[in-house]
């Protein structure tokens, strides 16, 4: 097994080169919470991959996962990173533990020609599967034996597969030169074929709103599609001088990446269908696979030639996958040993400024207002909020969650809040927050309404440094949010317990979720130690967003719940001004508590 790493000093440069597989890899993916990679390979295993420190690479130097008898051709995630789903020319899918690589029930047979794609549904509920044999599937995998539903339409093999992001539709794209939308609830197509292409469509892809595709083709382009009409919105992507096999989205809908036979990765400007960036060549045959961070600054690639790339996708990107205690003699630069105590360096990461509007839409004009949905929560029961943010896309999860298990006390509470530790049925260990709104009844409509912020927020922001909310959940007739349970607790309690833990790198993973809050509009307002959590890899991840702010949000709330409450010790100067018109939390705000943070790292 080998593995190489170039030295990051721009764009398009390799992290890391990741070979191990004897054969093809087929199928490259990013973990939920972007601290590993999946690979799938035509040697018939899968391979987990660590991108940060804390991890060896495989992780914990695991055997490849084996189970299918034919070649992996694609693989997919789960929602929350609690199971992967193969597909393979043995013509079954296979669902796997990432933990320990353990197989999940029996096969999922059906198809009767070879699984050429599967993905998951937004619920982690569903697996979508696409085939040789012309069909697609849509299999449920809460029954002991899953049961699909076959959708059929095409006249030639599916190379591809896509699930909407509020799972209500699927994508396929075939050999028959033709891409077509299905709608789930009716099993049918929701109109006629998007047809464009010269030859076979292999990849395609859901925008972040679900009203857009994205496809590649044999014919060298890609084409973007607006799914109610069916039709093109813009000219062909036009750059690669072979096949494009693969396409993905960035997690901000702006850039979209592409990998070639031509043996090169892509990324464009999704906004005018440029290339972004040159393209990144160092694999020596066809590309099969790409796939974004879930914080976008990072694309993975798999090949023909037995390797695994991540490339860089942002200037001057600091290298978080240098691990601790090992420093590489080309990547110096971005080492940072750990030490008694804390001394000023530079850290550099990705610039504090927010991206533009998400995903342009051929429905709306350029003076249009965004539609939005105003929450009233003064008249609003807690049912009534959790059926709200479900319909906005939060996850309901009070099917997946055992009752039995939850902690009959509150293991940490707070003004507005208390924590309660619980169970997955599938054995996992889960927080969930639910609001005290009964504490203060005179005041219930403003907690309600923080309530209804944070869940929102949260649930739109993926980076591997910031705490991922699951889902929510009923709580004793409250709203609750669910989240991995982290063991080490908070930051201040965890570099207490681990006084010789490498603190540069902490500062540096704290600042790289503050910076990609920032950069998709979203002020913390809150940032302390005990707000940031620490998983079971030594990761630091921000939680708590009681004063979070969104702009351009599609749920709307009162300007009064904006302001107010925070800690003074970490609060900017501004905020504690007195005045008729009280400081807004900022960016700047958020910068002088990261500092704080960072100082108060120095005395414990």
């Amino acid at each position: 097994m080998l593995e190489s790493r170039a030295p990051m000093v721009g764009l398009g440069f390799i992290v890391r080169n990741l070979g191990g597989h004897g054969y093809g890899v087929r199928s490259v993916l990013f973990s939920p919470d972007g601290t590993s990679i999946v690979s799938g390979s035509y040697d018939g295993t899968l391979r987990i991959w660590g991108t940060h420190g804390p991890f060896p690479s495989p992780l914990a130097n695991r055997d490849p996962f084996r189970g299918h008898t034919g070649a992996i051709t694609s693989i997919s995630y789960s929602p929350h990173g609690t199971i992967i789903a193969s597909g393979s020319t043995d013509r079954t899918i296979r669902l796997w533990e990432p933990k320990n690589g353990q197989l999940m029930g029996r096969p999922l047979k059906g198809h009767t020609g070879y699984v050429n794609s599967v993905t998951f549904s937004p619920s982690g509920h569903y697996v979508v599967s696409g085939s040789a044999d012309k069909t697609v599937r849509l299999w449920d995998i809460r029954n002991e034996e899953p049961e699909s539903v076959l959708f059929e339409g095409h006249s030639n093999w599916v190379h591809a597969v896509a699930s909407s992001p509020h799972g209500a539709r699927i994508a396929s794209g075939s050999h028959d030169k033709s891409i077509r939308v299905w709608d789930v609830e009716s099993e049918a197509a929701i109109s006629n074929s998007l047809e464009g292409h010269a030859q076979a469509v292999c990849s395609v892809a859901f925008s972040p709103d679900g009203s857009q595709v994205i496809s590649g083709s044999e014919d060298k382009t890609l084409r973007l599609w607006d799914v109610r009409s069916g039709r093109a919105t813009s000219k062909p992507y036009v750059g690669h001088t072979q096949g494009v096999y693969s396409v993905a989205i960035s997690p901000d809908g702006r850039y979209a990446a592409s990998g070639s036979w031509d043996k090169t990765v892509c990324v464009w400007d999704i906004r005018n269908g440029s290339l972004a960036l040159p393209p990144f060549e160092g694999h020596s045959h066809w590309v099969h696979s790409v796939a974004f961070s879930p914080c976008g600054t990072r694309v993975v690639s798999g090949s023909e030639d037995c390797n695994v790339m991540i490339w860089n996708t942002r200037e001057d990107e600091p290298d978080g996958d240098i691990e601790s205690g090992s420093p590489d003699s080309e990547a110096a630069e971005y080492y940072m040993p750990p030490q008694d105590g804390f001394n000023v360096q530079t850290i550099s990461t990705p610039p504090l400024s927010r991206f533009e509007p998400i995903w342009p839409s051929n429905n709306v004009t350029g003076n249009q207002p965004r539609f939005t949905v105003e929450v009233k929560a003064k008249q609003m029961s807690s049912l009534e909020m959790f059926q709200q943010v479900v319909a906005h896309g939060c996850t309901d999860l009070s099917s997946q969650i055992d009752p039995s298990a939850y902690t009959t006390m509150a293991i940490h509470g707070g003004a507005m809040g208390d924590i309660y530790k619980g169970k997955l049925r599938s054995g996992l260990d889960i927080a969930v927050k639910v609001w005290r709104v009964s504490s203060m009844p005179e005041d219930g409509s403003r907690h309600m309404k923080r309530a209804m912020r944070e869940i929102y927020h949260w649930s739109k922001i993926k980076h591997e440094n910031i705490q991922e909310l699951m889902g929510v959940v009923l709580l004793h007739n409250r709203l609750g949010m669910v989240s991995l349970w982290m063991e080490n607790g908070n930051l201040k309690d965890y570099i207490r317990a681990n006084p010789s833990s490498n603190r540069y790198s902490l500062c540096h993973q704290v600042a790289a979720g503050v910076s990609h809050l920032h950069m998709n509009g979203m002020v913390h307002g809150d940032l302390k130690a005990v707000n940031i959590l620490v998983s079971e890899n030594g990761i630091a991840k921000i939680s708590d967003f009681d004063h979070s702010i969104l702009s351009d949000s599609t749920l709307v709330f009162s300007e009064t719940t904006n302001r107010g409450g925070g800690t003074l010790r970490w609060m900017a100067p501004e905020l504690l001004l007195e005045g008729e018109t009280p400081a807004d939390r900022s960016r700047e705000c958020d910068v002088y508590a990261l500092g704080m943070t960072m100082l108060v790292g120095s005395l414990q």
